[in-house]
């Protein structure tokens, strides 16, 4: 992360950020039933992902107000796992349908196919009196999915037709939210603060 003061008013902070994981899940229920020797149902999987951001903020303050404006670009590789269940034909519940829509999201990095999103950012913020402000802010955000929802028998072979089934052509949770209101202070002791807010999650 870096931040860089350009004056009393203006202010940048831009960074990156990266994150490797290994997820590995061994799950097998009721051993004691079923003919594979793993149980009535079992998933096994070890998977190698990655996700990451990149961020730019502006932080410009005026002679009576504050305005932040910002652009996040989230990032995330589900690893070649997934890439595999995509790419192989004898997979009954990926479905052409989903290959190719697999393919429409994803871009394609040094050889793996991953996932984005961008996410702009805006706040303000003035007096409105002599000890009231007005504020208003706008954001997006982005989450990947659980690694559950994505990589679950994928694979596996499961004598229960009850067992989660993953997707792996999930998109991020997207998060859209307004919040505005007005802060006051009645007294040395005493504030007060009206807000009002929308969020969209889908």
């Amino acid at each position: 992360k870096l931040t860089t003061v350009v004056s009393d008013q203006y202010t940048i902070r831009t960074g990156l950020s990266e994150e490797y994981q290994t997820i590995q899940l061994l799950d097998i229920y009721k051993p004691w039933l079923g003919t594979s020797g793993f149980g009535l149902s079992y998933d096994l999987y070890r998977v190698y992902a990655n996700d990451g951001s990149i961020f730019w903020e502006n932080e410009l303050k005026l002679e009576q107000a504050t305005v932040d404006l910002g652009l996040r670009y989230d990032f995330w590789f589900p690893g070649e796992y997934v890439e595999g269940s995509m790419e192989d034909p004898t997979l009954y519940l990926i479905t052409s349908a989903m290959r190719e829509n697999f393919k429409s999201t994803t871009f394609e990095l040094l050889g793996h196919r991953g996932k984005g999103n961008l996410s702009p950012r805006f706040g303000f913020s003035a007096p409105i009196a002599k000890n009231s402000s007005f504020f208003f802010d706008y954001g997006r955000l982005s989450r990947k999915p659980n690694p559950q929802y994505l990589y679950a028998q994928l694979y596996s072979s499961a004598e229960s037709v009850y067992q989660l089934r993953g997707n792996p052509n999930l998109n991020s949770e997207r998060v859209i939210s307004y919040e505005t209101g007005i802060k006051s202070m009645l007294s040395e002791n005493d504030a007060l603060s009206i807000v009002g807010y929308y969020r969209s999650i889908y």
